[in-house]
């Protein structure tokens, strides 16, 4: 994703505890811990995820807890591992994208997390978009009310940022002929920053 101009959110794969503990001595806290590996879906509800971690006592103790979860949830302990990375504050969004049989490649936009499953709270347009595609996909939902001057509840997101990278996600989607499906969920945004959280991509 770096070569399309995608931004990542700082932090390391590790394949053991004691590697996520020496690696989170280069990556400035908080720190977000999480499950990744193949199989491996919804972090949250399957307690594969730590957050607010903001010593090392907290982080060694989530990352032994999660391994304990990994075996719990019938998953490959082998196959797994933990990605470290320096937790950001924002608002949460989702960006995804597939090969439709009719109308080719689509992009999605909507509310992040969990809430674009609960609200349905999403817009889509057929691939390539431009600039003005983006900020109607962006006004078409109840997340607008972030990029407003005003913001809600003092959180505040970058629209130029949004669209920008909406702009690079629809490229690598007619580009890359590949990439049969990706998500992006969350992205987080803040008044000045956007960056792509977690990421999964499926190729053909």
């Amino acid at each position: 994703m770096h070569r399309h101009g995608i931004a990542l959110a700082e932090g390391f794969y590790c394949k053991t505890v004691e590697e996520v503990l020496k690696k989170s001595k280069t990556l400035q806290g908080p720190w977000v811990l999480k499950v990744v590996g193949g199989g491996v879906l919804h972090k949250t509800e399957k307690k594969l995820i730590a957050l607010d971690l903001y010593d090392f006592e907290h982080l060694y103790h989530a990352a032994q807890r999660l391994e304990k979860n990994v075996i719990t949830c019938g998953l490959q302990g082998g196959e797994c591992g933990f990605l470290l990375q320096k937790e950001l504050k924002g608002v949460e969004l989702i960006i995804g994208g597939k090969e439709d049989a009719v109308f080719g490649k689509t992009i999605l936009f909507g509310s992040g997390g969990v809430m674009v499953e609960l609200f349905k709270d999403f817009s889509t347009r057929v691939c390539p978009i431009n600039a003005g595609d983006a900020r109607e996909m962006i006004g078409e939902t109840k997340s607008s009310v972030f990029f407003s001057k005003e913001g809600f509840r003092s959180r505040k997101a970058s629209k130029e940022k949004i669209v920008e990278l909406l702009l690079k996600t629809s490229r690598l989607l007619k580009k890359e002929t590949q990439v049969k499906e990706l998500d992006f969920n969350p992205v987080i945004a803040d008044g000045r920053n956007a960056w792509v959280v977690d990421a999964k991509i499926t190729v053909d």
